[in-house]
């Protein structure tokens, strides 16, 4: 399976009349923006995904939304508990060996979560030290061994299509 492990664009950092916790905390328009652009560059790369899943909170749901317009995606965009930002990434793990059948998935997610779930997937090799917002890992990964190779990682901010 083709794993894609991606973390949230930019979002607010302080909590406002809209967003008074955590949870609600929302895209900045550059955020949108940055992505938007990321995931269209890398369109060629991110069209092969099969299903979406995301951490509920709102930032993450948001980063999911763009990418699935960028990609053209026709599948639905799942919350999953798992993803969230207090979760452990064994459960993590297992969630995503429970789409073992599917040819590629993408966890939208956070910090340090996504790193978490890169090295417990690759066992940490080749992993950059944190993911940059918007952030792409490409992972090829066993769901049977719980094994995976990472193929690629993409760097918003250095990376060119």
């Amino acid at each position: 399976m083709n794993l894609f492990l991606i973390r949230h664009a930019a979002a607010i950092d302080d909590l406002n009349h809209y967003a008074r916790t955590d949870e609600d905390r929302y895209l900045t328009a550059s955020g949108r923006m940055t992505a938007r652009k990321f995931f269209r560059d890398h369109r060629n790369i991110l069209s092969g995904i099969s299903h979406i899943l995301t951490s509920p909170f709102l930032r993450a749901v948001q980063t999911a939304e763009v990418l699935s317009s960028a990609i053209d995606y026709q599948g639905v965009i799942e919350p999953a508990v798992e993803l969230r930002a207090d979760s452990a990434s064994g459960r993590a793990v297992e969630l995503v060996c429970s789409f073992g059948h599917v040819d590629s998935l993408a966890l939208v997610g956070h910090e340090p979560m996504m790193s978490m779930l890169l090295r417990a997937t690759t066992g940490g090799n080749g992993a950059p030290a944190g993911f940059s917002k918007c952030g792409t890992a490409v992972i090829e990964f066993f769901p049977e061994s719980k094994t995976g190779t990472l193929k690629k990682y993409f760097d918003p901010k250095t990376s060119i299509a």
